[in-house]
């Protein structure tokens, strides 16, 4: 049933799209606004591999997406702030715990580009914040060798990339699991105390893989 559902909501957004960008190129500039599509994904997971460290930092959270019905579909993500804590091991030694905070600096921005008859390319740049909220060597609670959270120097730029899928039998599916991929430059931490110099080599820096999969 919940796979007829969404067939159905599907055809009937794909349908609407078409006759909305028909209606509008008709009627040329006389046309009014195009409606918007908006999709919520409650079950939203971002990996991040931490190329210095070795970790791999898991974040869940929820974001919701507007998207415009006219090509090349503009889009507007709006992510929720999200906490995670990750280990930093050295082979089985678990050299400390890192509680980390993922803060977007505004909406995501980008487009979903039609491709033809196949799946829509999409692309869009996320700002964010990263924070390190503590380091607590060893993993023991009790010890913090932050002693307020310390926060990248400017707002990270995070371009991601996927594709909305197509079938002949479905058409496009704005509603399916979507996975986005993209490589996260962290600038420079401040704010980190006498840290900051020995955490900077190790945790800012390009190179590491980010993984955002969304699912309603």
């Amino acid at each position: 049933m919940r796979r007829f559902t969404r067939l159905r909501r599907t055809v009937i957004t794909a349908a609407t799209l078409s006759a909305t960008a028909a209606a509008v190129f008709a009627t040329s500039v006389h046309a009014e606004a195009a409606p918007s599509l908006y999709i919520n994904h409650k079950h939203t997971t971002v990996t991040t591999h931490l190329k210095n460290l070795g970790v791999d930092v898991v974040f869940t959270t929820t974001e919701r997406t507007k998207a415009e019905s006219m090509p090349p579909f503009a889009l507007e993500s709006k992510i929720e702030p999200a906490q995670t804590r990750a280990a930093w091991r050295l082979a089985d030694l678990r050299i400390a715990t890192l509680q980390i905070k993922m803060i977007p600096d505004g909406p995501a921005t980008g487009n979903a580009t039609p491709t033809g008859q196949g799946p829509m390319d999409v692309k869009v740049t996320q700002k964010l914040d990263i924070q390190i909220q503590r380091i607590e060597p060893l993993g023991i609670k009790e010890f913090n060798l932050v002693g307020a959270p310390c926060t990248t120097s400017t707002p990270a730029e995070l371009e991601l990339t996927g594709q909305i899928p197509f079938s002949e039998d479905e058409g496009t599916d704005f509603f399916a699991p979507l996975t986005l991929k993209g490589d996260l430059t962290i600038p420079p931490l401040a704010g980190c105390g006498a840290l900051t110099p020995l955490l900077n080599p190790i945790a800012s820096g390009p190179g590491n893989a980010v993984t955002v999969e969304l699912k309603e």
